[in-house]
């Protein structure tokens, strides 16, 4: 069947339709027909278009889809008189402010999916940086872990392509070794890992080193594999890292 290509111009305006449902105070019907307008614009870009890519399109309908089911949260679920951001210093409810205000709130919850820095942050977060931490040494740290990050999805990538079960056309990688089909699967997570993890350390360099935030709303991303004995352990799990990077700086 074919596919348009990728609207990167609907996928950013199932951002901003998003953030602008969730505007505190806005009326049912427009949070209604803002979330039919994003319900269809996820069905459209999952299932008529593509990047050419599979892996990518694949992630991209995931990440859409999930983006979906938290809007819907957001509209219909959460409440946002009880929500509470630590760093909003003003008073009242959210309800009564002026709607640039309320804007800014709905940009700010939006793009915090985790609750960093609000009441309803999960206790169970990687170890993040000091409040102490210097901008500077934040930034000289991150982007230390971006090239380290950087290093590993390369070294991955070569060990993918040295890999005779996947390299080898005339032999499907199921009917490849156990071994050489155990190392394309680690070599693709690992690769996957360090591209998130790297993603995530460019995007707190920009943010925090031009001052829209600050180092200890930066956990890590995922915590240590080590800890991930059980389901439950698996979303609490520390950072893999911690000691190493963020340590007593003060």
């Amino acid at each position: 069947m074919h596919r348009e290509h990728f609207s990167g111009f609907l996928f950013g305006l199932f951002q901003l339709i998003s953030i602008l449902s969730i505007i505190p105070g806005a009326p049912l019907a427009l949070k209604w027909t803002a979330f039919v307008v994003l319900s269809w614009i996820s069905y459209h870009l999952i299932t008529k278009t593509t990047t050419q890519d599979p892996a990518v399109d694949l992630g991209l309908g995931s990440a859409i889809l999930t983006q979906l089911c938290i809007i819907f949260d957001m509209i219909f679920i959460t409440h946002s008189e009880t929500l509470k951001n630590f760093q909003d210093s003003h008073g009242g409810k959210i309800t009564e402010r002026s709607l640039k205000e309320r804007v800014f709130w709905a940009y700010n919850f939006y793009t915090n999916p985790r609750g960093i820095g609000w009441a309803h942050e999960s206790p169970h977060l990687p170890t993040r940086p000091s409040p102490f931490t210097s901008r500077l040494k934040f930034v000289g740290v991150q982007v230390t872990r971006a090239l380290l990050y950087i290093l590993s999805e390369c070294t991955a990538y070569v060990l993918n392509a040295s890999n005779p079960g996947m390299t080898t056309s005339d032999v499907p990688l199921s009917q490849s070794a156990l071994h050489w089909r155990a190392l394309g699967v680690i070599g693709f997570g690992v690769a996957g890992y360090s591209r998130i993890n790297f993603m995530h350390c460019l995007l707190s360099v920009v943010v925090v080193g031009c001052g829209f935030s600050t180092p200890e709303r930066w956990p890590n991303v995922f915590g240590s594999p080590l800890q991930a004995w059980s389901v439950q352990q698996f979303w609490r799990c520390e950072p893999l890292f911690p000691s190493l990077f963020f340590h007593d700086y003060k």
